[in-house]
Formats: structure tokens, C-alpha cells, sequence
């Protein structure tokens, strides 16, 4: 495959997202992605490339950031995997590459080297809370609750994600919490004073809202404030969009799926993150 392959133009956008919708779980906000970007700001594209094959029985995805150094691939079973690695090598030298887990199945029986060479694999899950699903509700403890993140709080929250990066062994994201703010896609939660966590929302594919970036700061674990936050985003993605909510975690990470099942959530799907040191590609 050509540098030339790679495209963000509507149409194949189009193409790619209609490809995935009822093949993926794990990339289902990149459904999202790909449906809405004829809205997206030019500079929040520029840093994205696409990969999209239509071949009959082999059709791929392939969408890197180049931004946090990460491919997301779903491909059918006839896929030619070891195209990809030139393109890898090249050009896109993932850190990360995240797959559902029939891709990771089907890559790994025509051609394990390049999964296999990865410095550490992770297993995802995916859970998502029906709209009419879990007993458990948005509540007030010692006076924490679940809202809308306010404009002065996003160098607090640029803090909290730093934190919830380290703990899980991830560069910093940097993510841009002004312009997320100002699109209402930020909730949280205080305690003491200060801010005890925060979970992002994002763009419907109409069917699920992805939800991202559930951070409680150790100080305030064990007040159920994980379930709050889980809770409350999936209700106000119901009122806001009519769809379900949807999460993926760590599947050695118990206390983080255990806070999405006491909040409503259920399994839905399964994945694979595989890391890499700088030097694979090279």
C-alpha cells in the first residue's frame, strides 16, 4: 500500500464508517469519527491518516493518529496483513496498534510477527449501558455532584489527565479541555474542594456514545464516585442523543469494570492494545 491509499476525504469516510459499524466495538467511535468529519476543524485532522480497502472479502480500516502514536485496525479474514507492516515501517512507526478481537484472531493466524513483536499486549473490554438499563442513579455523596465542567476548570482537568495517563503507563495525551468544555463534552465530580474526577463524552454514531477518560483521584476511591461519573454520562448521552453509552477498559483493570457493571454497564465486546517500543519499526 502507497502513502497514496491514505484519505480523510467524506466519501471514503463514509465507506470506512459504514464498514466498521457492524463489524467493530471497540473502534465504534471511530464510527463516530468517520461520520462527522465534514464537522471537524481541518487542524484536528491533520494529524489523522486512513487507510480504506472495499475489496470483496478483505475490506480494512486503518486509522492512525499521529498525535498519540496509535493505529486502530479492523480488517476482514481474507485481509492481506503483511501489507501493512511496510506502511508501519516507513511511515505511521506505531507505539500502539488496537484491534477487536476477531482482527487480532484473523492478523494472528495469517501473520503473527508483527503482533508478536510487540513489547507488551493488553486485552480490552468493552461495556455499554442500554438506555433503559442499571439500577444504579446519578446521586449527591457529601455533597459531590455529578455536572458540567466549567471553563476555569480545564488546567485542573489537564492535571487530572496527566495523573490518570501515568497511572496506566500512557504518554500524556494533552487533550485540548478548552474546546471540549465549550462543547459540553466534560462532566465531573468535587470533593473537598477540588475536583475528585472527570469522564468525557464524544460524537454520537447513532447508536452508542463513546465515553472516555473516567478518572477518580486516589484520595477520593471507594466513595462510589467511579459509579457516579458512569452513571451520570450515560444518562445525559441518552437525554442529549438517545443512545447508549459505551466504554472500553483494561480487562486486568477489576475495580474499573466492576464500577461500570454497578452502574448498568454490560459486556459487549472484547479487543486487543499492543505497545511497542520506539525502535520496532526501525
Amino acid at each position: 500500500m502507497s502513502e497514496e491509499s491514505f484519505s480523510l476525504d467524506p466519501e471514503s469516510a463514509a465507506a470506512a464508517a459504514d464498514f466498521l459499524d457492524d463489524r467493530s466495538m471497540v473502534l465504534r467511535w471511530l464510527v463516530a469519527f468517520l461520520r462527522h468529519i465534514d464537522k471537524l476543524p481541518g487542524e484536528s485532522l491533520s494529524s489523522w491518516r486512513l487507510y480504506w480497502s472495499d475489496e470483496p472479502g478483505a475490506g480494512c480500516v486503518l486509522a492512525h493518529s499521529f498525535r498519540n502514536g496509535t493505529a486502530y485496525v479492523c480488517a476482514e479474514d481474507g485481509f492481506d496483513f503483511e501489507s501493512l507492516r511496510g506502511m508501519f515501517r516507513e511511515d505511521l512507526l506505531p507505539e500502539r496498534i488496537i484491534v477487536d478481537r476477531a482482527t487480532a484472531d484473523t492478523w494472528r493466524s495469517s501473520s503473527p510477527g508483527m503482533l508478536e513483536s510487540a513489547g507488551r499486549s493488553l486485552a480490552l473490554q468493552v461495556l455499554a449501558r442500554p438506555r433503559d438499563g442499571g439500577a444504579a442513579a446519578t446521586e449527591e455523596i457529601d455533597g459531590n455532584v455529578f455536572r458540567a465542567a466549567r471553563a476555569d476548570e480545564a488546567g485542573a482537568l489537564r492535571q487530572l489527565e496527566g495523573m490518570h495517563c501515568r497511572e496506566v503507563g500512557l504518554e500524556e495525551i494533552h487533550s485540548d479541555f478548552d474546546s471540549l468544555i465549550e462543547a459540553g463534552l466534560v462532566y465531573v465530580v468535587d470533593g473537598g474542594g477540588e475536583l475528585a474526577g472527570y469522564v468525557c463524552s464524544n460524537l454520537s454514531d447513532g447508536k452508542y456514545v463513546h465515553v472516555s477518560g473516567l478518572y477518580v483521584i486516589p484520595a477520593h476511591r471507594g466513595s462510589r464516585l467511579g459509579c457516579v461519573l458512569a452513571t451520570g454520562i450515560a444518562r445525559r448521552i441518552d437525554e442529549l442523543h438517545g443512545a447508549d453509552a459505551l466504554v472500553d477498559v483494561y480487562s486486568d483493570n477489576a475495580p474499573a469494570i466492576n464500577t461500570y457493571l454497578e452502574a448498568g454497564y454490560l459486556e459487549v465486546g472484547e479487543g486487543l492494545e499492543t505497545r511497542y517500543h520506539r525502535d520496532t519499526w526501525r
